[in-house]
């Protein structure tokens, strides 16, 4: 601790930037790991895209300037840190001295519960040592086999988007196994890009958020640097100084949030849409007041904040509305004595600019009828009655724009002639050539004209059809038009959905009821949108007859029904390799690869499928869908299943790496 001489001289927290009450630095990263999946490339090729992403830096003639000055800096504002950490503790101790004792909290009995009898037995054991026996009470236990170890994961319903991790934070523990440790430690480093956590040591010295940015702000401003060329310069050096703060890429990411949380008055921030009250503080265009709706509500599961789609896959997705079927009739009848049915002589009223930005959002959605607009006002306790509604709405014209997104898309649009349907389907064969392509990720095309590769089309140029998320017009005969079948029939190779191995799309198909909620009005459900209502057997694991834990059905299983979806995180193939080789390791594999770029790894996440083991004999089979426009993994059974009977799909492993795994095949034992 120091002085109090150095405490007089130092400056006080009203003289400088606040900076947070802790003294905890943060200096990890954000952990991770590694494998192989069932038919991996081979890690000379994972090694050469690393390469290609992230390639050699051009020197820096004035880095060692640049150093010289970080750590001056540094330095500086250590010290300051240093002293005001010092004295935290005797401001927060005076403080607490003036702050009265909190209420007393009444004592609350807890019921005690009676323990559960154990299941066992009591006996008499006799004990004797050649002169004296000695009889005694004795407790016997029924001996119960021990579960099989079984590494932590957690459950997910969906499957999530997984992030790479280039950066390796310590090598994983293999056990004390014969497995050769060496050859792991000497093979995974290659795979991380950015190296080992606490490989590279620095300048050796501690920094969290607050050191981090009063080091570079100063730096910043002196310099008059503002473009993020000349941040990422500076953050690259801090990450040699200290680069158990994290990599480049976070510290750049980190540093918006650290001006807003250090410097709010160089911050740029959003502006106040609500006053103090919660009401809106003005007249604002619906794009303003929508802006947090529309960036944060993902335009594929309509989720907010989802982390099931990165931006990386969505940003040029096409807001696509639901089709207006009705399920919101019209008011026939004037729905008050103050209707703008009924004739009266109302007068002319004053609107206030937040009723105005009401009336604007409800008309861009779409909402234009006076009687629903009131009540939508009065909801919010402005006191506007139908009329009045209504003579504004007529004095407004012309309507206030509504088009919110560039690229929305109108769900009626999709209401086609009754010959439409087969007329685009075969414009589309003729489009794709006969030749369906789902072993790419689907990423939406954003371009103006029709979809070509001299238009800019991404589709086009990955030679994969668009989907409803594309934003080029309906009518072009690239986007996957759907099936017009009749209720439960779409389980054979006549729908052109499950021809395509496709799910039905509310959005897109006509006829085969994919978007009923049940079969109560009589119409059959589709039979082929089994991922997309989250559907699964009862399923329960137990100890396997193989290896491990193993998945087990709990009801009778028809021949060709579905079973259950394998979910788990998207990843890329180059984070598949890395964590493939942990899981080679251990002997056990929990990836699927989706297409030629993304792998799904229920290693972590995943939901109770993860346990179903492997056999040349197997009774269920996977088979990936595309469901919106993302592939997914379903299981289907292969024969009739019994209640009870363990599932089993084949790996499609190669001899070499079975004898690895060392796979005992399943005795069978059902009658020919």
């Amino acid at each position: 601790m120091n002085s109090d001489n150095n405490r007089e001289n130092a400056p006080r927290r009203s003289d400088r930037p606040k900076k947070p009450n802790f003294t905890k630095f943060a200096t990890s990263c954000p952990p991770q790991s590694s494998q192989q999946s069932k038919r991996s490339r081979p890690v000379a090729n994972v090694m050469v895209t690393a390469a290609e992403n992230h390639p050699e830096i051009v020197p820096d003639p004035h880095k060692e300037e640049l150093i010289k000055e970080i750590k001056k800096q540094y330095l500086q504002v250590k010290q300051v840190y240093d002293i005001d950490v010092a004295t935290d503790g005797y401001d927060n101790f005076n403080l607490a001295l003036d702050i009265e004792p909190p209420l007393e909290v009444p004592f609350v009995p807890v019921p005690e519960i009676a323990p559960a009898e154990p299941n066992c037995k009591n006996s008499i054991a006799k004990f004797s040592n050649g002169k004296k026996v000695t009889k005694l009470n004795v407790t016997l236990f029924e001996r119960t086999e021990a579960l099989p170890k079984m590494t932590h994961w957690i459950n997910t319903n969906i499957n999530i988007a997984g992030k790479d991790q280039l950066f390796l934070n310590n090598f994983p523990y293999l056990g004390d196994g014969d497995y050769d440790d060496a050859e792991i430690l000497k093979e995974l480093p290659k795979l991380f890009p950015e190296g080992i956590h606490g490989n590279v040591r620095g300048w050796g010295k501690r920094i969290n958020d607050w050191l981090l940015f009063h080091t570079c702000d100063p730096i910043m401003k002196q310099h008059g640097w503002k473009s993020p060329e000349e941040l990422e310069r500076l953050m690259k050096i801090m990450h040699e100084l200290f680069p158990q703060k994290g990599s480049t890429e976070e510290m750049l990411n980190c540093y918006p949030d650290l001006i807003r949380r250090y410097d709010p008055e160089n911050a740029t921030f959003p502006a106040g849409l609500y006053d103090e009250n919660g009401r809106i503080a003005g007249h604002f265009s619906p794009e303003v007041i929508q802006h947090a709706n529309t960036s944060l509500i993902c335009r594929r599961c309509y989720t907010v904040d989802c982390i099931y789609h990165p931006i990386a896959v969505t940003e040029n997705d096409a807001h696509v509305e639901r089709r207006d079927d009705g399920r919101m009739p019209e008011i026939e009848e004037a729905c008050g004595d103050f209707c703008y049915k009924v004739p009266t002589a109302d007068g002319i009223v004053e609107w206030s600019n937040e009723e105005k930005s009401y009336i604007d959002l409800l008309l861009n959605a779409n909402i234009d009828n006076s009687c629903r607009m009131a009540q939508f006002l009065s909801n919010m306790d402005y006191s506007k009655t139908c009329k009045q509604v209504y003579d504004y709405l007529r004095a407004k014209e012309p309507l206030a724009p509504i088009i919110l997104d560039p690229n929305r898309i109108d769900g009626n649009d999709r209401k086609l002639p009754g010959n439409s349907t087969e007329a685009r389907n075969k414009a589309f064969q003729r489009s794709c050539k006969g030749i369906l392509v789902n072993s790419r990720p689907f990423k939406s095309c954003k371009h103006s004209g029709t979809c070509s590769v001299e238009n800019g089309c991404s589709c086009k140029a990955d030679g994969i059809i668009c989907t409803k998320f594309c934003a080029c017009p309906t009518t072009c005969t690239s986007k996957f038009p759907g099936c017009n079948c009749s209720p439960g029939t779409c389980d054979t190779r006549h729908c052109e959905c499950f021809l395509a191995s496709w799910e039905c799309d509310p959005d897109l198909c006509r006829g085969c009821n994919c978007d009923g909620g049940d079969e109560q009005d009589g119409r059959k459900l589709c039979k082929n949108t089994n991922l997309q209502r989250g559907l699964i057997r009862k399923l329960f694991a137990a100890r396997s007859e193989v290896a491990g834990t193993g998945c087990f059905s709990a009801d009778d299983i028809p021949e060709g029904e579905f079973v259950g979806e394998y979910c788990g995180e998207i990843i890329s193939h180059d984070e598949g390799e890395r964590r493939g080789k942990v899981y080679d390791a251990h002997k056990c594999s929990y990836l699927f690869n989706l297409n030629s770029a993304q792998t799904l790894d229920a290693g972590r996440y995943g939901n109770i499928i993860r346990f179903i083991n492997h056999s040349d004999n197997p009774n269920v089979h996977p088979k990936i869908l595309v469901v919106s426009g993302e592939q997914r993994v379903g299981f289907f059974a292969l024969r009739d299943i019994k209640s009870g009977e363990e599932l089993f799909f084949d790996y499609e492993y190669n001899l070499s790496k079975k004898k690895e795994y060392n796979f005992i095949e399943k005795k069978e034992s059902r009658e020919t």
